[in-house]
This record gives structure tokens, sequence and C-alpha cells, in this order.
């Protein structure tokens, strides 16, 4: 409904007026005479202040009646306050202004039965701004009640008198759905996807039926999720999403009922570029290019590990030389003997956290500006084969690479990754996109690399310690198949044996009355003879911490720290028979390599995507999108999925969120910091109480923490490593290509 004035003289009365308020004559605040004076009989709704204004001054009689009716009015009030009617009276005084309000709340439904079908309406919608719009006689009632002056929407009251208004319309329409409850059984609808719940709320109130609600859906699912038009460049993933059916029967020759698709994310950068847009630098003519010179990609390869390597041992230096003063002040002469927090109750400096690592490390976030992320539809096959990545991949390279973009970056994890290189080989159509592998999985595969490695020489007795008892557990704990407490465990494994070892350093030079530094640290470990020590100086102070420092980066948004973490570490891949890995560090160091500078920039400014601006909570792409699946699964109804629902979930999910915020759900950034310092306490005193690193100048068994022996080879496996890094690098010398001979493996 339009809101003008309607009197007639209303243009020639505001010509000289630079401001006047629109008002609704249906909430009572113009005297009937004056309405009457300036519309007639014409059936109009609104009048101006400008207009009232000088209708009023222009009939003196009309505003001496006003003013009679509010010294009436007044006298009325004042009889109500001071308790001058009794409650049969006041009944039939609030009964009589019902029924005069009766007509234009019947107005005011109709115009906002329609509302809820606004897609602007629910995700702006604000408690206070809707009540002014409603019938100020029944809102004033309501804050009398409440006993509110004023409408806030930070005051949850006014949420509250919103809502009570909203019932009451429910009472005069039974039909009526109003936008703030409609949101609501929206929200039912998202946490339970039942029909019952919806609809119970539908009979109690304005919400719409569980019909309704699917009918919006739908209504709003018709169109794709669009690319960005303007000239900016982006970055798409893609990943499985799949829902398994729950069967309660057996069955013969009983299959399991899966609904799995790909879904796809296009993440838009905080600044703004237009390189994907020139042509000059598409990939297909610098990395599929069939002149690529092999031996001087290795040798660019070569040329990077080495630069990366410095800024590793920068970071580690730091970390080591703050640790070593630290352990150094910790430490206490009492009765000849040195002792520490470790072996008594004793003070301590300070404790080692990963906020040390991440602090030490720049932010390249854009916290002011964070990057944007848009959903595609669904591709509707699961990318686990070469015919089904090819089909994503031809998909993608269509939506993004259409109209002026001339290629694109597609990311994913590691075995579509695999896959997608050695399709793109052979498919010129395709030859416009740079694949990223995922860093979110590659941290999961470093995780798990390390568990490999580590498990029997220490982690299976730090898995005890932490109540990891069955069989099953243990197992469970071995595959680290939960990666959040894997990287706890590996975090609680770093600083405490780190330390430990420091620790033997520090007294050795204490008991020789010297000043702990860190190059006699180093030289202390060259000279261990220990190969527990040996093996632990590689393990846990290069790449458990090549570790730290990749996902520190990632945090961070700090290429170096990515680079330099991924580059020390990737030695490791080659020892443990990683191949899928080994393949997909050496195809994505070769671009790294060979693309253009004004490439190589752009992808040091977008390594990993921090969506709400935290400084601190940077992730790969294929995290992003994780987090998205994991959403879309959130909208989905209980049962199988079929395309419709996967699309009508993928479609609505952005603007879903909006209206879940506007009901007073919001996602906040988490800021909880878990605290392990007993759980290194706790592996500090069982490390020593082996006393599984002292004596580091003797030779022995290498053993495990529980004292059994391990393979004689496993102490030189750091420089068995590089030894396999380098073969594999000469092997692609002299032509053999990354994806010759290799095996299907599993990929998370």
């Amino acid at each position: 409904m339009s809101r003008k004035c309607g009197c007639a003289d209303h243009e020639s009365n505001v010509k000289d007026v630079n401001e006047f308020k629109i008002i609704d004559i249906r909430h009572k605040t113009i005297a009937k005479s004056t309405i009457n004076g300036l519309l007639g009989k014409r059936r109009v709704n609104f009048l101006c202040s400008c207009c009232v204004r000088k209708y009023e001054n222009e009939n003196p009689t009309c505003d001496n009646a006003k003013r009679q009716k509010k010294s009436e009015c007044a006298n009325f009030i004042e009889q109500i306050s001071t308790g001058v009617f009794d409650e049969s009276e006041l009944s039939k005084i609030s009964f009589a202004i019902g029924k005069q309000i009766c007509s234009s709340v019947n107005q005011d439904i109709h115009s906002i039965e329609n509302m809820y079908n606004d897609e602007d309406a629910l995700s702006s919608f604000s408690p206070s701004s809707w009540l002014r719009d409603r019938n100020q006689i029944l809102t004033n009632f309501l804050k009398g009640v409440v006993d509110i002056s004023a409408l806030d929407d930070s005051d949850s009251r006014t949420a509250a008198i919103a809502a009570s208004v909203d019932c009451l319309y429910k009472a005069k329409c039974q039909t009526l759905v109003t936008p703030l409850f409609f949101s609501r059984n929206l929200i039912n609808y998202h946490v339970s996807g039942s029909k019952l719940i919806c609809n119970l709320l539908a009979g109690l109130s304005p919400a719409g039926t569980y019909t309704t609600v699917l009918k919006w859906l739908d209504n709003h699912s018709t169109t794709n999720n669009q690319v960005p038009v303007p000239a900016t460049d982006i970055t798409t993933y893609f990943d499985n999403n799949q829902v398994l059916l729950r069967n309660w029967r057996v069955r013969c020759d009983a299959r399991v009922g899966l609904s799995a698709i790909t879904s796809v994310v296009h993440i838009i950068p905080s600044r703004p570029s237009s390189l994907q847009y020139d042509p000059a630098l598409s990939p297909s003519s610098w990395l599929y290019s069939p002149n690529i010179d092999l031996e001087m990609v290795c040798d660019r390869i070569h040329a990077m590990q080495i630069k990366c390597d410095g800024y590793f041992t920068q970071l580690r230096n730091s970390y080591l030389k703050q640790r070593i003063s630290e352990i150094y002040n910790d430490q206490m002469l009492i009765n000849g003997e040195i002792v520490d927090f470790i072996d008594g109750d004793l003070p301590f400096s300070s404790s080692p956290d990963l906020s040390q690592i991440y602090e030490s490390i720049p932010c390249n976030h854009n916290t002011l500006n964070p990057p944007k992320t848009l959903l595609n539809d669904p591709i509707m096959v699961n990318p686990c084969s070469f015919r089904s990545v090819e089909s994503v991949l031809h998909s993608i390279s269509s939506t993004c690479c259409s109209g002026d973009r001339s290629w694109t970056v597609v990311g994913c994890d590691g075995l579509p990754y695999a896959l997608a290189s050695r399709k793109i080989q052979d498919i010129p159509s395709l030859k416009n996109i740079i694949l990223t592998p995922g860093l979110g999985h590659q941290e999961i595969n470093m995780t798990r690399a390390l568990f490999k490695i580590l498990w029997d020489p220490m982690l299976v007795d730090l898995a005890k310690i932490l109540n990891y008892k069955s069989k099953r557990a243990i197992a469970t704990c071995k595959n680290a198949y939960n990666h959040h407490k894997s990287w706890q465990i590996l975090c609680i494994t770093f600083f405490g044996t780190c330390d430990e070892i420091i620790l033997q350093y520090v007294r050795s030079e204490m008991e020789n009355n010297n000043v702990p530094s860190l190059t006699e640290f180093y030289n202390f470990l060259g000279a261990a003879e220990n190969p527990n020590v040996s093996f632990l100086k590689d393990c846990i102070l290069t790449y458990l911490f090549a570790l730290i420092i990749f996902r520190a980066g990632v945090r961070r948004n700090n290429a170096d720290a990515i680079m330099a973490g991924k580059m020390k570490f990737a030695p490791l891949f080659y020892s443990l028979n990683m191949l899928f890995y080994q393949e997909i560090h050496f195809r994505d160091c070769m671009a790294r390599v060979l693309m253009p500078q004004e490439i190589k920039e752009w992808w040091t400014e977008n390594e990993s995507f921090s969506t709400s601006g935290s400084p601190i909570k940077g992730e790969g792409g294929d995290f992003v999108l994780e987090a998205k699946n994991k959403a879309i699964k959130q909208w989905l109804p209980a049962g199988m999925p079929d395309e419709r629902r996967w699309r009508r979930s993928i479609r609505n999910l952005d603007r879903l969120q909006k209206i879940r915020e506007n009901v007073g759900i919001k996602e906040s950034i988490s800021t909880m910091k878990v605290n392990i310092q007993p759980e290194i306490k706790a592996w500090r005193v069982h490390v020593r109480s082996t006393r599984y690193l002292t004596q580091t100048k003797e030779k022995k068994e290498h053993i495990s923490i529980r004292g059994e022996i391990l393979d004689h080879d496993l102490v030189h496996f750091a420089i068995k490593s590089k030894e396999n890094m380098q073969m594999y690098l000469e092997d692609i010398c002299h032509g053999h290509k990354p994806d010759d001979d290799k095996e299907d493996e599993d990929d998370d």
C-alpha cells in the first residue's frame, strides 16, 4: 500500500517545506474534524503533518476542539490512574477500545498477510520497526502491560511484544502468517525436519504450516546462485557431500542407501582483481604446455626448498631460543640437585603455547572486509572416479569461465586432485583450470603421517595416559580418525617432548656452570649418540614442528609459513608410501614454480580464508566448504534426499542463515581455547620417569618409551625420506610421469 498524503492540496502545501511526516489516520492521532476537512469522502489512510498543521492553523475552531479533546483525554487518563474506575468498568472500557480498533486491525492484517513471502522482509526483520507499523493502540496497551517506555531491538521484551501482537492478529485471522513466526517455523524445520513440530507451532501462532514452509522453500529455490559477473577473480572448491539412509531391518542382498552429490563453493577474495580475465595468463600456456622442461622445474623446486628451509629455520630458532631461556629460568638448585616444577610443587616462568608461534607469524587476513562465499548448485555425481571428476570439472569450467573469464582456480582434497590432474592433461577444454590441493586435507594427512611414525615409539603410551584403554579406542586413536583430538595429542607430544629434550641440554650446561645458548643446543643435538634423542630430534623438532608452522600459516594466511611447513614436511610422504601425496606435492610445487609473477602474488594473498574476519581463524578453502556441507545437511529433512531437496537446501542456505540471525540465533566466532597444560605436564612427568632421553652420549638400542626395541633403521628415517624424495624428482627429470605405477589410496 502506497504511503502518500491524501490531501488534494498536498503538492502546494509542501512546496516550500523540506521535511514532513506521513501519518496513518487509523492510529487516531488526528482529530476527526481535521480528517473530514482534508479528505471529505475520499477513502485514504494517510495524511502528512504539513497539511494537517496548515489546516488546523487556518481553522481555529478545529484547533480549539482539539485542545478541548486533549483536556478531556488527560482527565480520563488521570481518572484511570487514580483508580476512579473499578475492575468491571475498566473491563468494559478495554472491551470498547478493542471493538473500536477492530476495523483498523482488519485493515492492517490485510496489508501484511503476504509479507512472509518477501525474502527481504524476513532477512531484515526488526521487532521495533515492525511494531511501529502495527496498530498503535494495541502496541501501546502491551507496552503498558510490560511497563516498557521505548521499543528497542536489543531488549528481548520488544520481540515478545511483537510476538504478542502477531498472536492477537492470529486470533482475528486464523490463516494469517507473519514474518516473525514464519521465520521461527523455518528454524524449527531446520532443527528437526519434523512436520509435526511445524504444524504444532502453526496451530497456536501465525507461523504457517509445514506445507507453507516447504512451498516457501521451493519458491525461493527456483534459480541457481550466480557466479559473480563483475571482473573479479574467484577460487572454486568442490567436495562430495553424502547422506546414508538408516536401515532398521536385514534384507537379502542388502545395499546401503546413499545419496551423494558434489557440492561447490565459490570464494570471492577480499581484494578485487581481474587476472582471470587475461587469456595470456591461462594455465594452458604455462602449466599444461607439452614443452615444459622438467629438469628446470626440478631445479626450481629445489631452489624453493632451500628458501623455505631458511624461513623454517628462522621460526624454529626463535621458538627454541625462547624455550631454552624459559626452561633455564625454571631450574632451581635444592639440596645439591637441579629440579623444576615437574619434579615437585615449584614455581615456573611460563608454559609453551601455540599462541607464541602464531604471534611470530604475520597475519595477512583482511579483517575489515573478509572474503565472501557463494554456493553453486550441486553436481549430481560423487567425485571419486575419473569419469565423475571429469564431469565435475566440465561443470565448474562452464560455470566459471563463461563470459570474459578465461581461466579459474579449482581446489579439492587429495583423491579428486590426483584424478583431476591426470584428466586435465588429456582434455584441452579443461586446461583453463589451475588445480590447488585443499590445505585442510593436507593437514589431516600430515597428522596421520606423524601418527604412523610416532605411534610405536611414544604415541601409544600417551594415548593410554589420555585414557584410551580398550582395543577399539586405541585403534581409533592410532588411525587419527578424529582430527581435532589427534591435533591436540600432537600438540601435547610436541610441547612436552621438546621441553624434555631442551631440559637435558640445559641441565648439562648448568652442571658445567655454563649459560645455555641456541648454538650450543644444536651442537648438543649433533653430538647425541642416543638413538632415542637422534630420532626425536628429527621427528619432533623438524617434522612435527613443520606441521605446527603449516597450521599456523593457514590460520594467519601467511604463504611463507604455509610453504615452509609444507616443504619441510614433504620428505615424510616419500618414506611412508603415501603415493597420492607424493604426486600431489610435486604437482603443486610445479604449478607454483611455473606460474607467472602476477598469479604468484595473487596466490600468496589468498592461500587461506577467514570468512569471519578473525585474524587467527583462517582455513583452507576445502574446510570452508566442509562447514557449508555441514550446514547444508542441517537444512535437509529426515530421510534420503533427492536432487530437488539438495538444491532446495543449497539455494536457500544463505538466506535461511540470515533469517536465523534475525530471530535471535546468531553464529558467534568461537573463542574457546583448549587448555592442554595439565596433559603436557602429565606427559613430561611420564617421559622423565622413564629416563628415555637421559644418557644422550651413550650408544644403545633404539627403544620405545615403554622399552620395546624398535627397527634399527627407524633412526635414519629422515635421511631416507630425503633420499626418496630426491630419487622421485630425478625420475621426473628423466621422463617418469608423476602418476605412473600409482595404486588407489584411501583419502578423506
